[in-house]
Formats: C-alpha cells, structure tokens, sequence
C-alpha cells in the first residue's frame, strides 16, 4: 500500500483528497499546514508528498523545496488554485515533480498518479470537476 502525506488547510479538501486516494488503496496521513506535522515525521516513509501552495506559515512551495533538497528523489506535487504559479517560482520543475490545478477530481488524480510514478516533471492541468 502506497503511503501519501498530505498538506491542505482546508478541511473539505483533505477529506475530499482521503477519499479519492483510498479508492487507489493508498494510505493517506493529512495536516493542516507545515507547522502541524509531528516533529519526528519520517519524511521518507512517504511514497508521495502533495502540498498546497498557499498555506499558512511556511507555504507549500518552500517546504516543498525543503524536502527537495534533503531527499532528492522524493516524489513531490505541488497543488493551486493558482494558474500563475509558475510566473511566481521559475524554479518549480526543480522542485515538484508535478503541479496540479485545483480542483482536482477523481480523472485529474488518476491522470496525475499515472504521471507521477511513470515520469519526472511536467505541469498537470486539470479542468475536470469529477
């Protein structure tokens, strides 16, 4: 069973995400922020690291980059709402081996799964609401 960590302040959306990552029979441990994860967290016991981008404290993209640095071949996606986000971080590529578009439904997550244990990096666009 794949183990996903997942990082979302909205309540709503880490439900949403726990249910749609359990119909792949994956294992998903979620938090609210970067701040809340347990300080002893084994960040490499995770198959996959998906992030908000706009959180509160340390944003997703800078512990993102964090857990890039320390663990190179961690499998890392960076989740927004923003469509501009690569306007902001021209190194993003370097850091997440995908971006996905909220909102990300049940085809976007089964198009983003397929990418992200097949290949390195490239933006997901995801216009599905399912």
């Amino acid at each position: 069973m794949k183990q996903v960590l997942l990082i979302d302040d909205c309540p709503m959306y880490r439900m949403l995400m726990r249910y749609l990552f359990s119909s792949y029979l994956y294992y998903v441990k979620c938090y609210p922020s970067v701040e809340k994860l347990p300080a002893t967290i084994d960040l490499t016991s995770y198959d996959l690291i998906v992030s908000d981008y706009n959180l509160p404290g340390l944003s997703g993209y800078q512990f993102l980059k964090l857990v890039r640095d320390a663990f190179p071949d961690s499998k890392l996606v960076l989740l927004t709402g923003n469509r501009k986000v690569r306007n902001l971080h021209a190194d993003i590529d370097e850091i997440a081996n995908r971006v996905a578009f909220k909102p990300l439904g049940k085809n976007g997550l089964d198009k983003l799964l397929k990418q992200i244990f097949h290949s390195n990096s490239q933006l997901v666009s995801n216009n599905e609401n399912t």
